[in-house]
C-alpha cells in the first residue's frame, strides 16, 4: 500500500537527480554546431544557460532530420528536451508539448537574383521547390496546395537549410522556404540568394517535451522571465540589427546576453559531421558543416567533404 503512495518523479526533478539535461537538436548555424572553439550555435547557448541555471550537465544530441528529432523525443530513454528551432503546429502538438515562445521568425519563399521575382503564392505553381522533410514549411506547402492544386514540391530529409539555399544560389532548385532568422544568418555566403516574399504571418519558435511528459520542465518560472536584447543580423552589415523581446520563463530559460543574439557574428568555422552522405539532389557527397565568418568579411560557404 505504501508503495503505491509514492508520487513519480517529475521531469524536472529526474534531471536535476540525474545531473544531466539531454538535449536533442539540429546541426545548422541557427541551432547548434561546433567550430575551433568546441560547441556554440544559438540554441546551444540558450539550453547551456537553461543547464546552468538548474545546476546540471548538457549533453547535446543531434539528429539526421526532423522525424529522427522528433521519434528520438518520444523514446522512453531519450532526451528530455527539443531545441531546434521548432514552431509549433497542429500535427506537432500530436506529438510533443511545446514551451512558451523565445522568438519570432517569418517563413519565407526564397528565389535566385536574376530570375523573375515571385511576388505572391500563385507564382509558385509550376516552380522547382524543394523543403526540409517534416518541418512546418512543408506543412505550409501542404496546405497551400488545397487552394493551387497545381502546386507541386518536394521535402527531403538529406539536407539541411544551408543546401536549400545553396541550391538556389546555384540554380539547382528554383524556390525554397526558409525562416527569416536562417536567411538572415546565411545569406551572406550566398550572394544570389534574395527573398521573394513572406508566407504568412510571423510564427513562434519553441522547445518542445515529449507528448508523455509532464510539464514541469515547461513550467518553471526563471527569475529573469523576459528582457530585450538584439537580434541577429547579416554579417555584411546591409541590414540593422532590429530589437526582439525575449519571453524566456520557458522551461526555466535564463535571459539570453545581448552576445548571445549575435554569435552569428563571431569568427568560426565548423567542424564536419561524422558521416558524410551522398546528396540526391546535387549528386555531391557533403558533410553538414557551415563555414562561419567575421563580421563584414564573409568566407566561402561549406565544400563538398568527399569526391567520388
Amino acid at each position: 500500500m505504501l508503495g503505491a503512495c509514492v508520487e513519480k518523479p517529475s521531469t524536472l526533478e529526474r534531471v536535476k537527480e540525474d545531473g544531466v539535461l539531454r538535449v536533442i537538436t539540429r546541426n545548422s548555424p541557427a541551432t547548434y554546431f561546433q567550430d575551433r572553439n568546441g560547441e556554440t550555435g544559438f540554441e546551444y547557448e540558450l539550453v547551456q544557460r537553461f543547464a546552468d541555471d538548474l545546476g546540471v550537465k548538457l549533453q547535446i544530441e543531434t539528429a539526421d532530420n526532423l522525424d529522427d528529432l522528433f521519434n528520438q523525443l518520444g523514446q522512453p530513454n531519450g532526451p528530455v528536451l527539443a531545441a531546434a528551432g521548432l514552431v509549433s503546429s497542429e500535427q506537432r502538438k500530436q506529438q510533443v508539448r511545446f514551451s512558451h515562445p523565445y522568438l519570432e521568425v517569418t517563413p519565407q519563399i526564397i528565389y535566385r537574383n536574376g530570375k523573375p521575382r515571385p511576388t505572391d503564392a500563385g507564382d509558385l505553381v509550376g516552380k522547382r521547390i524543394l523543403v526540409l522533410k517534416g518541418s512546418s514549411h512543408a506543412e505550409q506547402l501542404a496546405e497551400l496546395k488545397k487552394q493551387y492544386p497545381a502546386l507541386q514540391y518536394e521535402e527531403s530529409d538529406q539536407v539541411e537549410v544551408v543546401d536549400l539555399l545553396r541550391m538556389v544560389d546555384e540554380g539547382q532548385i528554383d524556390l525554397t522556404l526558409v525562416d527569416s532568422n536562417e536567411v538572415a544568418m546565411n545569406q551572406v555566403y550566398f550572394p544570389n540568394v534574395r527573398v521573394a516574399f513572406d508566407l504568412g504571418d510571423g510564427r513562434d519558435q519553441r522547445w518542445a517535451v515529449a507528448a508523455g511528459e509532464d510539464t514541469t520542465a515547461c513550467s518553471t518560472k526563471s527569475t529573469n522571465s523576459s528582457t530585450r536584447c538584439t537580434r541577429t543580423a547579416p554579417c555584411n552589415g546591409s541590414r540593422t540589427a532590429t530589437t526582439a523581446t525575449w519571453t524566456c520563463s520557458a522551461m526555466s530559460a535564463p535571459t539570453p546576453s545581448p552576445s548571445t543574439c549575435s554569435s552569428a557574428c563571431r569568427a568560426t568555422r565548423t567542424t564536419s559531421r561524422p558521416r558524410p552522405r551522398r546528396n540526391r539532389w546535387t549528386g555531391a557527397c557533403w558533410r553538414r558543416s557551415v563555414t562561419r565568418s567575421r563580421c563584414g568579411r564573409p568566407r566561402s560557404p561549406p565544400r563538398p567533404a568527399c569526391a567520388g
